[in-house]
């Protein structure tokens, strides 16, 4: 299956305070918005990769946790 238009959503938790993102993968990684906590990602082709690095300072010494949720716009099947 291929993808377009998929956004992941990790809003990140009063814990901590956003420092830096970085995406890499197919089609350089998407880009992540610290203010929503979206991270947009190019086309997705079935077996490729995208990676989302997020750089935190812990503000509090409490565990927390951080969840992210994905949503496609258009998933599209492929066969050769």
């Amino acid at each position: 299956l291929n993808s377009s238009g998929s956004i992941v959503t990790d809003i990140l938790p009063s814990e901590v305070a956003y420092v830096s993102a970085h995406t890499r993968g197919a089609g350089g990684g998407g880009t992540f918005d610290d203010t929503t906590g979206r991270w947009s990602l190019p086309q997705i082709n079935s077996g490729d990769e995208c990676f989302l690095d997020i750089t935190v300072h812990i503000l509090s010494g409490t565990t927390f946790r951080n969840r992210s949720e994905e949503h496609t716009s258009e998933l599209q099947s492929h066969s050769d």
